[in-house]
């Protein structure tokens, strides 16, 4: 009984990684690596109390500098 479960489970998760394989695979080869750009915020968008960005805020929330 044990064997059956065991064979199960590694069935079952030989299953979900072909499929996760192949849907990467589409993924990929609907994209045109040539033409991607790279984004404003790609590296991430953090930043310090001490120096905010006070222009990122003005255009985004269309609020005003003081």
């Amino acid at each position: 009984m044990r064997r059956s479960s065991i064979g199960r489970i590694l069935s079952t998760t030989a299953g979900l990684l072909r499929a996760l394989s192949g849907a990467s695979r589409a993924q990929i080869g609907q994209v045109d690596l040539d033409t991607v750009r790279a984004g404003r915020f790609d590296a991430g968008k953090m930043w310090t109390f001490e120096y905010a960005p006070a222009e990122y805020f003005c255009e985004t929330y269309a609020a005003e500098r003081r």
